[in-house]
């Protein structure tokens, strides 16, 4: 099973807390790590190297030249680095077909192995709608079309090769920079339009999920039924101090198996 991660040298601690939830989940699968970054330290790569050592696992750095990536648009939350997901066909070694792509501000509670082997039957790539389908209609879409969060995605290489999927969404933001609100994503899903496969929400348990699922706003303890997927996404973070995530706790089970 092969997974890859685009990030940065300030979420090292997240990237590990990730990698160490889905080893925990999916122990019977030979796992193969990629984390495409741009400025992540030696010393940061050995301190990962080091924690997952005696884990059977293998992680891969790839070094990803920024010039490609120079001019779109970044944000407060979101980095350059998040674009780099648009380049996996192109960045990967050609020996891998697909690839399960992940933000790091996840914990995994289930194992990915249905997504691993799910049958992609000519779409480009599996992901999960989003909740709030208002973006579809802001980026020129019909109303029934879905738009999907691009923190999971389940990615047929060989398809994005063929077809060079990469080169049209980098053409998709040159051409319309006015459009880009959620940076990648709003591209991705521009350009794959119908070509995607919905998969259930279970595998990127967002917060708009979490916040449905609350029998009361006011009852902080109800936990949602059981994802196999959390992603802490907005600024709803599980490691920030005041953070009343139902799922905050077990992100820290697993930051105690990190040097941090």
């Amino acid at each position: 099973m092969v997974i890859a991660f685009c990030v940065d040298e300030k979420m090292i601690q997240h990237l590990l807390v990730c990698i160490h939830s889905i080893i925990d989940t999916n122990s019977d699968e030979n796992l193969e790590f990629y984390v495409l970054n741009k400025d992540i330290t030696e010393k940061s790569k050995l301190l990962v190297n080091e924690n997952l050592s005696e884990l059977a696992v293998s992680v891969h750095f790839i070094n990803v030249y920024k010039e490609r990536y120079a001019n779109l648009m970044v944000s407060k939350y979101i980095t350059i680095e998040a674009y780099f997901r648009i380049s996996l066909a192109d960045l990967l070694p050609r020996r891998i077909n697909r690839v399960i792509y992940l933000d790091c501000d996840i914990i995994l509670l289930g194992s990915l192995k249905p997504l691993w082997h799910i049958e992609l039957n000519g779409f480009k790539l599996a992901a999960v709608a989003e909740l709030f389908n208002y973006r579809n209609l802001e980026l020129g879409f019909n109303k029934d079309v879905k738009y999907f969060n691009s923190g999971v995605l389940v990615i047929d290489l060989s398809v994005w090769r063929s077809e060079q999927i990469s080169n049209q969404i980098f053409d998709y933001l040159e051409m319309h920079p006015e459009k880009i609100k959620f940076h990648d994503q709003d591209a991705l899903n521009a350009v794959l339009v119908n070509k995607w496969l919905e998969l259930p929400e279970i595998y990127n348990y967002t917060v708009p999920y979490i916040d449905r699922s609350r029998k009361s706003k006011n009852d902080l303890n109800f936990k949602p039924e059981l994802p196999v997927v959390m992603h802490f996404n907005q600024s709803f973070k599980a490691w920030h101090y005041k953070s009343r995530h139902p799922y905050k706790g077990l992100y820290y089970k697993y930051l105690k198996r990190t040097p941090f």
